[in-house]
């Protein structure tokens, strides 16, 4: 993913200056829990925050349905895999990508969708923002990719980020809805929510998303 695909945009030079994985065996240790704690995402059963799976592209995560079959015929790039605001730092308005421990094959703009729900998901940034920060990432994206030199259909990008989005997020709600039941909130929602009911409040906008970008995907 080129550097210039994910600009600086709300929110985003406050970010933390954060570094992990250090290394080869740095790396492939975080690889390791990443796979342990994508299938405990994809479970719902994940202790810590409600946000920041990693791993590869939705479709080859076993994953089954019409927004994996989406993502799995889309057009193929190199992917981070793991974008999210604590591993985007500003330094004099350019952003810089840190951590590319599990860079990969994925669907264009699969990065784009992990960048957008995860800023908002474990409460790192106000979820408010979140209209702007998806409009903003997408848009920067589709500019670095012109830049580049790619001459696709920009309608095409938004539709993959979309089925990506919504295939990789698939268990955020029951997820919500298992927590709010149990008043269990997790680790880490960055001391915005005192409750598991208040942190459901909070990602409604989230989960309302991710139905919309699962609608938008198949239309």
């Amino acid at each position: 993913m080129p550097a210039d695909t994910t600009p600086a945009g709300p929110g985003y030079d406050r970010l933390p200056r954060r570094r992990r994985g250090h290394g080869r065996v740095g790396r492939a240790a975080a690889a390791r829990a990443g796979q342990r704690r994508h299938r405990r995402d994809l479970a719902g059963t994940r202790d810590g925050g409600l946000g920041h799976p990693q791993g590869g592209p939705p479709a080859d995560r076993g994953d089954q349905g019409p927004l994996t079959a989406i993502v799995g015929a889309a057009e193929r790039t190199l992917c981070h895999l793991d974008v999210w605001p604590a591993n985007l730092i500003d330094q004099d308005g350019t952003s810089i990508l840190l951590d590319w421990s599990f860079t990969g094959d994925g669907a264009i703009g699969e990065d784009v969708a992990n960048l957008i729900i995860d800023s908002c998901a474990d409460g790192l940034m106000d979820v408010a923002l979140l209209p702007e920060i998806a409009d903003s990432a997408t848009d920067g994206y589709l500019r670095g990719l012109r830049d580049g030199g790619w001459t696709g259909s920009a309608d095409t990008v938004r539709t993959t980020i979309a089925a990506c989005g919504a295939a990789k997020y698939s268990w955020f709600a029951p997820a919500i809805a298992g927590r709010a039941a149990r008043d269990h909130i997790g680790q880490s929602s960055y001391g915005q929510d005192s409750s598991a009911a208040e942190a459901a409040h909070r990602v409604t906008a989230l989960v309302t998303l991710i139905a919309t970008w699962a609608e938008a995907a198949q239309a």
